[in-house]
């Protein structure tokens, strides 16, 4: 099994979705 599977199927999954999300609000709130 080769990286890309899983590091695909993450950057797909809701929670990397929302990790993503959060932190960007987090960024644009330190600004």
């Amino acid at each position: 099994m080769t990286m890309q599977g899983p590091k695909a199927f993450l950057g797909f999954s809701p929670a990397s979705a929302w990790k993503t999300s959060l932190r960007r609000i987090l960024i644009e709130g330190m600004k």
